[in-house]
């Protein structure tokens, strides 16, 4: 009899601190680190923007005049692929007006890889990941936000305070604004001063324009950018 009370005691003490746990009074930190319903996803630089060109295109010899050649370039910061599928790219005006939303298709950009959205490749430029028909950068201030299918903001860029940097120098000439890129290799904040005019081409920067156009066009959609000072 003794030993039944004895075992009715520890099964009753089992049984109390078993609800005890599952009601929160004990919680293991291994087994709460891998819950999923704790983990919180955050987009938050995951996809940024690190170039923009609204300056048109010229050819080498300046016959040829494209003003409304533009481009968009994303960047995935992650350490992993990132599906795009649902993705939107806002441009609204400095009132908040929504000038232009466009949807990306599904896409998978790679842990460190660049994706373009370009107006077309019938101007300067011979390849975009996506062309959208009669897509323009604003010519007054803007700002441009990323947003996941959720409507999460991974990005935005705000030129809504200040004249946007200058698209070109010379009449033969058109360069894009690039983004400045932190000590940890990632793209700086959104406001104008983290941005610099495209000044210097890396190697195979020229990938993606026409052979035509190489020696007037100062950008690098899709590819690396030379070095990252104020022109």
């Amino acid at each position: 009899m003794r030993f039944q009370n004895i075992i009715r005691l520890f099964m009753g003490a089992f049984f109390v601190c078993a609800v005890y746990t599952a009601c929160g009074g004990i919680s293991d930190p291994a087994q709460n680190h891998y819950n999923i319903d704790a983990v919180t996803d955050d987009i938050r630089g995951v996809i940024s923007i690190t170039e923009l060109h609204w300056a048109g295109s010229v050819d080498n010899d300046g016959d040829y005049n494209k003003p409304d050649d533009c481009f968009i370039e994303l960047y995935n910061g992650d350490i992993l692929p990132r599906s795009m599928k649902g993705w939107t790219v806002r441009f609204t005006d400095a009132a908040g007006k929504t000038l232009r939303l466009i949807t990306l298709p599904e896409a998978s950009i790679p842990s460190g890889g660049r994706y373009t959205i370009g107006r077309g490749t019938d101007g300067a430029f011979s390849y975009f990941d996506l062309c959208v028909p009669n897509m323009y950068i604003p010519k007054a201030h803007f700002r441009i936000r990323v947003q996941d299918p959720g409507g999460r903001t991974s990005d935005t860029v705000d030129f809504t305070k200040r004249d946007y940097l200058p698209g070109s120098a010379l009449p033969r000439e058109r360069r894009s604004a690039v983004r400045f890129i932190n000590s940890f290799n990632e793209p700086r904040g959104s406001g104008y001063d983290d941005w610099y005019v495209y000044n210097n081409h890396a190697a195979g920067a020229q990938d993606n324009i026409k052979t035509c156009y190489k020696s007037s066009m100062f950008c690098a959609p899709g590819r690396a950018k030379g070095a990252t000072y104020l022109w």
